[in-house]
């Protein structure tokens, strides 16, 4: 029976985030983006694998379900990551707005 799976066609690529944050340690955004970049990796490799499973046709067996599972924790904690470092770099955006108009009013 011919697997009617499509191989993956997407390589993924870690997004560079310039993050400088008032009261966060160099060393703990540094930690948050080395973990993203491993997501990205491991993301890659598990796709490659299943890639090569689903051509072979053994999209059935346990090590494809394990490896599907493997890569919804991987892809997720990609986006997780991502979705962090955007909220943050917004949250700063927006403080710095605050802080400018909170400052033009302390002035008048």
């Amino acid at each position: 029976m011919p697997c009617n799976l499509y191989p993956y066609r997407m390589k993924l690529e870690a997004k560079s985030f310039e993050l400088k944050i008032p009261d966060f340690s160099e060393q703990l955004l540094k930690n948050h983006l080395t973990l993203y970049q491993g997501y990205v990796t491991n993301t890659n490799k598990l796709l490659e694998i299943i890639n090569t499973l689903i051509l072979e046709n053994k999209n059935s067996t346990p090590e494809f379900a394990e490896l599907s599972r493997r890569f919804a924790w991987e892809f997720n904690g990609m986006r997780l990551h991502e979705l962090t470092s955007v909220f943050l770099l917004f949250l700063l955006f927006c403080l710095g707005l605050l802080n400018s108009l909170f400052l033009n009013d302390c002035r008048r």
